[in-house]
Order: structure tokens, then C-alpha cells, then sequence
């Protein structure tokens, strides 16, 4: 290991560049078949008993007679920060600091000692006060990093502590067992310090509430700060929000509004008496009836503490309170209950800002521990490099996986996709409106639903902003009552979940959630029972955007739903048709779109684009046209000025499925074969499965097809996954799998399993093939047993 960091220029003169560290044990654990159980927290100890929490917020038990604690609790207290400088700094003390440098220019290690009592945010506090009193030498430099945790020092740099450990040479204590919970009381808790989170904590606090806040991490804000994503998307944050961000800019001392963020942050919630409990993880929680009382979670020095409270605000991301109050939640798409797809972010300096290399990994069971384990090694590894002093410079990898999605809260009305387009983008009791585009990062949109894919595929709407409201229902469960879920679990369905998970929204939830933590406790009634028209002098400020020009003036929904038969026809001639295609869909314009099918020229744009508009309004009068773009292989894009467009020949495949037409199946077999295949393969494969659940006459017909390709592993599909430097992945083991399923269903016997068993499949997929015959073997020895 210390020869391949040398050879990364990772390790020059016993000088190790602490981002390259990751990728390169991640590469060399996968390597070695070394499996490290990640996303773990250590709850208590009963005897031989050790108590664990996963990521989701399940417990996790484990019997053994010895564990080593290395979590290196003892020795020499520091912090530690990355810090930039353009001029040359000798190593050495500079008043309370000690500096060293990297393998990398420009880039040094700060290091500053603490006391044994320091809790976390008093670390970051010295460490503020202290570097703006830094020495005149230092003056230029700028911190661009501070660490995550407190170090304890028992060994003089990580190759040191990584070679005692390969010798067993470790230092460790063993683990007393864990006295039961002390109590405390407050009045809200608020579980999970990210992005709204913090903004819950600080309003609630400043309006006269005792806040206790709890965090895995040893700093405020999550992705917003810990992700390097410090702008938002598309839309700016306001309120509350706006005001600290705005004020973050005053620390000259920092090189980077990532770390500038998080004292402003900690610095309000302070002085606003916000209790910060940082290294921090919920043990369990407790219900009188169907309402939450209480919370036991264990604190940074492992002691439990149980905290009741009047109001409970779930801001883990993960709905790790509603979980363990067994509220009920969705899961992920619904064909095949997938999320999607996550990031394993760096902080990397690019000229004189920092920034977030954010590419797509693919996709992650975060639920399951060792799949979660497995293919988060695997995305860290990701950012190997060669030579890590060229380029941009690694700094830090960040501490916030980039999990798009996970579980969701069902609240007692939850709000969808086709709900949002039913409602013209219009609800009465909306708290928030979202700016965005519906953007799943899904390559294998074939699989997303139907409402998505007319939206996206059918007439390409894609890159077309909406502006999508957020109604206060969506922050309270359903049948688990006190708690208000702040973060990217609200009660909205995969489709819309896409979208509202930015950061401009997630702080206007938590502003919203401190708020109704307050009232509800002041009018000494529950959460979910506040009136709308109550709280709407409370609700957050909705913020414009940042990006103008990707925003149309007035009603920005007014432009898909109520456009004139004249636009409408005007679209449909036009090179870019993708609204005029969805206004025929939405207003039910089939005479419209029927009369330019029959008048328009053969093969000219608006005949193809009026076939497409009324197949997506559900008229089969479409459907010759349709088999002609088949025929003719199609490949222009619906629409010519977007960036991202269907082709032609995947809108009509997509459309001939949903419209179940057996006579586009032979049409479609021959497509399967077709040499340029790849880029449409997936949605003939998913069409023709509709056709055949649909029409049971044709399934043997297109199973035997069917089976023929997914047991042939000659051919593949490469996808690009999104984001700057993406791998490249292969993905055709999910797309397998689902033509199994379906074979399953049609009682077609086939060895596709076989067939996968020499694939090089990515962790997920190999995880999801293993379910797949778990599950067959299950049924197979219900079906022996009866």
C-alpha cells in the first residue's frame, strides 16, 4: 500500500495527501476481499451483546467475545484542516497551530491540540476564534476544510497506524457494558443536522423553544456544506436561509462558502441555545399510543441518553424516527421499487474555488448493509488517479454519501406525479413551490413509470421547468403522531421525489417544520392538526431563481397546460414540439391533433409529431403512423433544440407498448436485432412485455425471443452515467433480470440465472440476482412442501 501511494504521488517525505487515502484502501480492500461494514453506529454493549444501528435506523445485534475498539479514544487530542496557500509556508508551529505540508502545492495540513473536555462544536469554536487571531505568517492562508471529527493521536501519521494494524500491533480498550439512559427534557427535537435540520433547530430555538439537535457528523448542514454543494440548483434558498448564507461571507478566513457555511451555521444555532449533540446516534424510539414521547440515542462519549419532548422533527434524510415509530413508507419506482442512482462526492480545489466532482455511481440498496457496503468501496475508488498532483486537487471526500433518494413517509394524503399534472400544478395548501425539472438521473428510464416517461419520452419534456408546490401534508406520517419528517423523505411518490430533495426547498421545510414545532406546542395541540390558513403568515419565503434564462416570465406551468389550439398546432410544426405534444395530452385535443395527421404531408415533421401527441393522449388512430416511424428507423430526436431528447423510433416504441399493440410486435423483435440496438434495446424489451402481459396469444412468441437474448451474453449495454469524468458501467444485468421476471410470469421455463453466473455484473446487480433466486428457491420449496 505504501508503494502504490508512492507511486499516486500520494506519499512524498513521510507527507500523505489525506484524500487519496480513501479511493486507494478502497481499491485495495476490494482487491483483498476485505469486507468493512460501513454506515454502522455503535449503540451499546450488554455482555457479549453489541448493539448496532444501520443507515435506515434498523438495529443490528452481534454476538461476540472480543471486539477491538479502534475508534481511538485515547492519546493526544487535535483537530485537523486543510488549507490553502499560494505562497510557499515552511512546516512548523505557528502559535497554537502546527502546519505541514502535502505531497500537493499549495495544499497544507493545520493542525490544532484540544483539551479532553472540548466537546465538538467547542473544538470549531477555538478554532474560529483562534485562526482569526492567526500569526501574520498565516495571514494569506486560507482554511479550506476543517475535519469531521476530533482526532486522537496515538500513532504519528495514518502509515504508521495502518502498519500496527497489519502487525496486530493495535492499541485498544476493551468496552464496558453501557449503564441504562440518564433523562433529560426538551422541548423539540430535532434528529439529523443537515440542510433543514439546522434550519428547523435555529427557528424553532429563536422563537423561545429548548432545542436538542442530533448529529452523526461533527458539523451542521449536511450536503449544503459537508457535500460541497454550498449553491443551490436552479432556485435560491430564502428566508432564514438566505440571511445565514449571505452572512457566511464574511469569514475572510475561509477559502470556501463549504466551510464558511458551517460556522455561520453553528454560530446561530448556538447563540440561539440550540443544544448541539455532534457524533451522535438514535438508539430507539418511544410511543404513548400512536404518538412519539421520547428518544434514546447515544451521545459522542457512548453514554445513552433518553430526551422527551413535546415535538419530534425527523430530519435524517432516511426517516430514521418514523422507521423506528413503525410509521408506514414507500420505496423507491414503481416497476422495481429501485432508488436512484447516488454519488460518492470529492472536494477538489479548481483555480481558487472548491468545488464537488458529483458523478453518478450508479445505484445502491443503502438499506442492505453489505450492498451498501460493497458498492460505496466501489464508488470510492472511483477517484483514484494516477498522479494526484495534477488536475484539480483532491481535498476531502465527503462524509454525505450522495444518496438521491430513500425511503419516503406515507402521509394520510400523499402527493404524485399524475396528481401534480391532474392539479395543473395548482394545490390550495402548498408551502413551498419547487423550480426544477423532473431529473431521476435514471439511464434506464424504460423502467421508470408511466406519468415519467410521457413526460420525458413521449413528447421529451425533459429539460422543460415546472414549478411543483409542496403541500404542509406531505411533513406528517401517517398514523405516528409529534413527529414532523423535514428533509428529502416527504410524502411524495418516486416521480416528484426527483425534484423535491434540492437544497432550496429542504431549508424552507425545515424553516416551516421549526415553526410548526413551536405553534403546536403554544397551542397545545399536535402538529398535523394546525390549520393551513393558520400558519400561512409562517411560511417560509418562496425565492426566484438563479439561472434566469432557463425560466420563462409568468406562470411557468401556464406553458404545458393551456396553451391555444393555435400554439398547439404551431408547436406541432415546429422543431420543438414538446410542449404542443403534452398540451394535447392535457387538454384532451385529439380532434386537433387527428385533423393535422390527416391533412399534414406524408413523413413531415407535424404528421409524426401529431401521431405522437395523440398516442400519448391514449388514440389508437395513431397507430399506423407509429409503425411507420418503426419501419423507417426514426432516429431523430422529438425535439431538435433540446439538449436531451427521445428519438423518434424510442417515443414510438415507448407508445405501441403502453398502447399494447400486438401488431408492432414483429416490428420490434426485428428492432432487437438490429446492430445499433443498444441505444433503444431496453424500451423495445419493456414494450413488448407490456403487449405480452396484455395479450396472453402472443406471449409465447415473444418469450421465445425474449429468452433467446437474455441468455445469449455476447451482446451488452454500455450506459454514460451522468456527471463530470463518469464511468462508464455496463447495464444489462437489471434489464435480464426483468425479462426473467416476466418469464416467471408467463410460466416459461429458462437458465438465465446460469447465463448471468459469467457476467461481470457491478455489486447492486449481483445483490439483486441473489434475491431473485433466494426468492425462486423459496417458492420452488413452498411448491415441493405442498
Amino acid at each position: 500500500m505504501r508503494r502504490e501511494l508512492i507511486a499516486r504521488h500520494a506519499l512524498e517525505n513521510d507527507r500523505i495527501l489525506p484524500a487519496a487515502l480513501a479511493p486507494v484502501l478502497a481499491k485495495w480492500c476490494l482487491s483483498h476481499h476485505i469486507q468493512p461494514l460501513l454506515g454502522l453506529e455503535f449503540i451499546c454493549k450488554s455482555g457479549n451483546i453489541y448493539t448496532f444501528i444501520d443507515w435506515g435506523g434498523s438495529e443490528i445485534r452481534i454476538q461476540a467475545e472480543k471486539v477491538i475498539d479502534a475508534r481511538g479514544q485515547t492519546g493526544e487530542r487535535c483537530f485537523t484542516a486543510a488549507v490553502f496557500s499560494e505562497n510557499t509556508l515552511a512546516e512548523g508551529k505557528y502559535g497554537v497551530f502546527e502546519l505541514f505540508r502535502t505531497p500537493t502545492e499549495k495544499i497544507y495540513t493545520l493542525e490544532m491540540p484540544c483539551d479532553a473536555a472540548d466537546t465538538p462544536d467547542l473544538v470549531r469554536q477555538n478554532l474560529q476564534k483562534c485562526w482569526a487571531e492567526r500569526p501574520a505568517e498565516l495571514a494569506a492562508a486560507q482554511i479550506i476544510w476543517s475535519a469531521s471529527r476530533i482526532s486522537c493521536r496515538i500513532f504519528d501519521n495514518s502509515c504508521a497506524a495502518l502498519d500496527a494494524g497489519l502487525q496486530k500491533q493495535y492499541k485498544y480498550t476493551e468496552i464496558p457494558d453501557t449503564p441504562a439512559p440518564e433523562n433529560c427534557e426538551f422541548d423539540c427535537v430535532v434528529a439529523g443536522l443537515g440542510t433543514a435540520g439546522i434550519i428547523a433547530a435555529i427557528t424553532a430555538a429563536r422563537r423561545g423553544a429548548k432545542v436538542l439537535a442530533i448529529e452523526k457528523n461533527f458539523y451542521p448542514g449536511g450536503v449544503w456544506t459537508g457535500g460541497f454543494v454550498a449553491r443551490s440548483y436552479i432556485q435560491d434558498v430564502g428566508g432564514l436561509a438566505k440571511v445565514l448564507q449571505d452572512n457566511s461571507e464574511k469569514y475572510s478566513g475561509c477559502h470556501s462558502m463549504s466551510e464558511s457555511l458551517k460556522w455561520e451555521l453553528e454560530n446561530a444555532a448556538r447563540s440561539a441555545g440550540v443544544t448541539l449533540e455532534y457524533g451522535a446516534a438514535v438508539a430507539s424510539v418511544e410511543k404513548s399510543g400512536e404518538r412519539v414521547s421520547a428518544v434514546i440515542y447515544r451521545n459522542h462519549s457512548g453514554k445513552l441518553i433518553k430526551v422527551s419532548a413535546y415535538t419530534f422533527i425527523d430530519s435524517t434524510a432516511d426517516a430514521v424516527l418514523c422507521t423506528m415509530a413503525n410509521a408506514p413508507l414507500t420505496y423507491g419506482r414503481m416497476y422495481d421499487r429501485e432508488f436512484n442512482s447516488y454519488t460518492n462526492s470529492m472536494g477538489k480545489i479548481s483555480g481558487k474555488y472548491l468545488c464537488v466532482q458529483n458523478f453518478d455511481a450508479g445505484r445502491v440498496a443503502q438499506y442492505d448493509l453489505e450492498d451498501f457496503s460493497k458498492s460505496f468501496l466501489y464508488s470510492t475508488g472511483l477517484h483514484l488517479q494516477d498522479d494526484f498532483r495534477t488536475g484539480r486537487l483532491c481535498i476531502q471526500l465527503s462524509d454525505n454519501p450522495g444518496v438521491r433518494e430513500g425511503v419516503r413517509i406515507k402521509p394520510v394524503t400523499p402527493y404524485t406525479l399524475k396528481d401534480f399534472f391532474a392539479g395543473k400544478g395548482q394545490h390550495g395548501e402548498a408551502f413551498f413551490h419547487v423550480i426544477s425539472n423532473l431529473d431521476t438521473h435514471a439511464q434506464d428510464l424504460f423502467l421508470e413509470s408511466e406519468d415519467y416517461q410521457d413526460w420525458t419520452i413521449a413528447a421529451s419534456c425533459w429539460e422543460i421547468r415546472v414549478s411543483i408546490p409542496v403541500p404542509i401534508d406531505l411533513l406528517f406520517p401517517e398514523k405516528v403522531y409529534g413527529v414532523i419528517a423535514a428533509a428529502r423523505h416527504l410524502g411524495v411518490d418516486h416521480d416528484l421525489g426527483c425534484a423535491l430533495r434540492m437544497i432550496a426547498l429542504m431549508t424552507a421545510a425545515g424553516e416551516l417544520a421549526g415553526n410548526l414545532a413551536v405553534e403546536a406546542q403554544k397551542r397545545k395541540i399536535l402538529p398535523h392538526e394546525i390549520e393551513f390558513a393558520g400558519i400561512k403568515h409562517l411560511l417560509p419565503e418562496n425565492p426566484g431563481v438563479r439561472v434566469k434564462k432557463l425560466i420563462p416570465d409568468g406562470d411557468i406551468n401556464a406553458v404545458w397546460h393551456s396553451a391555444s389550439d393555435e400554439e398547439i398546432a404551431a408547436g406541432l410544426s415546429g422543431k420543438n414540439p414538446a410542449l404542443a405534444i403534452w398540451n394535447v395530452k392535457q387538454q384532451s385535443k385529439t380532434d386537433l391533433a387527428w385533423k393535422i395527421l390527416q391533412t399534414a404531408p406524408e413523413k413531415s415533421p407535424e404528421k409524426i409529431n401529431a401521431a405522437l401527441a395523440l398516442a400519448l393522449a391514449g388514440d389508437t388512430r395513431s397507430v399506423p403512423q407509429l409503425l411507420e416511424i418503426l419501419k423507417n428507423s426514426d432516429i431523430a430526436p422529438v425535439n431538435e433544440n433540446l439538449r436531451f431528447s427521445a428519438t423518434r423510433r424510442i417515443a414510438a416504441t415507448y407508445l405501441l407498448g403502453k398502447l399494447q399493440r400486438t401488431e408492432a410486435v414483429d416490428l420490434m423483435m426485428m428492432n432487437l436485432d438490429d446492430w445499433d440496438c443498444e441505444k433503444f434495446f431496453g424500451h423495445t424489451v419493456i414494450a413488448l412485455i407490456k403487449i405480452a402481459d396484455a395479450h396472453w396469444g402472443v406471449r409465447q412468441k415473444i418469450g421465445t425471443k425474449l429468452l433467446a437474448k437474455a441468455q445469449d451474453t455476447s451482446w451488452q449495454m454500455i450506459e454514460q452515467l451522468k456527471g463530470d469524468g463518469a464511468p462508464l458501467r455496463r447495464s444489462d444485468g437489471l434489464l435480464r433480470m426483468h425479462i426473467a421476471l416476466a418469464l416467471d410470469r408467463w410460466n416459461i421455463k429458462h437458465n438465465i440465472t446460469d447465463a448471468v453466473k459469467n457476467m461481470p455484473l457491478d455489486h447492486h446487480e449481483k445483490f439483486l440476482w441473489q434475491n431473485y433466486v433466494k426468492e425462486n428457491d423459496r417458492k420452488n420449496a413452498s411448491f415441493k412442501a405442498l
